[in-house]
């Protein structure tokens, strides 16, 4: 999806307004942030991402990694790095592979979630194409989530 496109969900804004009060997260995920971890519950490191670098690629991980940052779950208003849902990102000259997951098998927005990951990855120098491909395997769960994502959602 291009930058300044809605998402069909109305979490335009990386869920800043809902953040500040004014919405609440759409579908399956309403209630996610009432979730809580009780204190004897052991709380995973955030999945790794795997990387992949040619020794001629220009582009270096964190630069992915950051683009990355700036595409957002259509429904819940964080981050697909910061909820794990990417798991290994390859990079060669002119080119980005990426391997994610999604939160909900079947999403009906997989397309425009591919769409604007791939979209972000062109931004960066040197880019003339990119893959984004969708597994499921592993299965996603929330012990994926970054520290930040669950202060973010409320669950700690």
């Amino acid at each position: 999806m291009r930058r300044g496109r809605a998402l069909g969900r109305g979490v335009r804004d990386g869920g800043r307004a809902w953040r500040q009060g004014r919405g609440q997260l759409p579908g399956r995920h309403q209630g996610l942030e009432g979730c809580r971890l009780a204190d004897g519950d052991a709380v995973s490191e955030q999945a790794a991402v795997t990387t992949q670098v040619a020794a001629d690629a220009t582009v270096k991980p964190e630069d992915v990694i950051e683009v990355l940052r700036q595409c957002f779950d259509p429904e819940i208003p964080v981050n697909i790095i910061d909820l794990g849902l990417v798991y290994d990102i390859a990079i060669k000259p002119e080119r980005i592979d990426v391997k994610m997951t999604l939160t909900a098998l079947g999403c009906p927005m997989a397309a425009d979630v591919m769409a604007d990951v791939r979209d972000h990855l062109l931004t960066l120098p040197g880019i003339a194409d990119a893959g984004v491909d969708i597994v499921y395997e592993p299965v996603w769960t929330p012990e994926r989530m970054s520290e930040e994502a669950r202060w973010e959602l409320g669950m700690v």
